[in-house]
């Protein structure tokens, strides 16, 4: 199992923008985790075991 990370900083880290930006992202209803829309900035998310989108877009995908 891999390290948990908060989605803003993974969806920073991904390149979407600053962790800013991604916040206001987020608390708009614009990612999803896991198929569910997310509008917590803190939520932990596992970059080996979950599914992340933003605006439509798989940002990430676990292969297994």
């Amino acid at each position: 199992m891999g390290k948990a990370v908060r989605l803003d900083k993974f969806l920073a880290d991904s390149g979407a923008g600053t962790r800013t930006d991604v916040k206001k992202l987020i608390q708009k209803g614009m990612v999803q985790v896991n198929g569910e829309k997310v509008k917590k900035p803190e939520l932990k998310v596992d970059p080996e075991n979950d599914v992340v989108e933003l605006g439509g877009c798989l940002l990430y995908t676990s292969d297994a």
